[in-house]
Formats: C-alpha cells, sequence, structure tokens
C-alpha cells in the first residue's frame, strides 16, 4: 500500500516535473518571440520616422516653390500693371 503510494506520487512529480520543463520551453520560445517582434517593431518606427522626414521634406519643398511661382507671377502681372498705371499718372501729372 505505502510502495503503491510512493509509486503514484513518484509518478505525479515525474508528470508534473515534464509539464513544468515544457511549459518552460514554450515560456523561453514565447519571449525569443517577443524580441523578434520588438526588434521589428523599432526597426519599423525607425523606417516610418525617416519616411515622415522625408515627406516633410517634399512639403517644404512643394512650399517654397509655391512661393517663388507666386511671386514670380506676381511679378510678371503686378510690375507691368504698375509700370501702365505709373506711365499713365505721370502723363497725366505732366499734362496738367
Amino acid at each position: 500500500m505505502v510502495r503503491q503510494e510512493k509509486e503514484d506520487l513518484h509518478k505525479q512529480l515525474v508528470e508534473a516535473s515534464e509539464r513544468l520543463k515544457s511549459q518552460a520551453k514554450e515560456l523561453k520560445d514565447a519571449h525569443q518571440q517577443q524580441k523578434l517582434a520588438l526588434q521589428d517593431f523599432w526597426e519599423l518606427n525607425e523606417l516610418i520616422a525617416e519616411l515622415c522626414s522625408q515627406k516633410q521634406k517634399v512639403w517644404d519643398k512643394e512650399e517654397e516653390m509655391e512661393v517663388a511661382m507666386h511671386w514670380e507671377l506676381s511679378s510678371r502681372t503686378l510690375l507691368p500693371q504698375r509700370n501702365a498705371d505709373f506711365m499713365s499718372t505721370s502723363q497725366t501729372s505732366s499734362k496738367q
């Protein structure tokens, strides 16, 4: 009877030990997967940051070009008009 209980307890101990080893391996694998996922996350985060930086540079350049084009168009449109206004004003003033 005692021998049977001892064998049963030993069997339970072996089974518990095997479950513990299996769970320890699963935990180690899960931890490794977590480390890889975190590494991927940081690599993607760096890539996104670089893309955002490049996108901002493109937007800044587009804005710079729009301002330059606006001034170019304004100077082409307004300067001849201002010169014509000046000429007509000076001709009107000289006639009086």
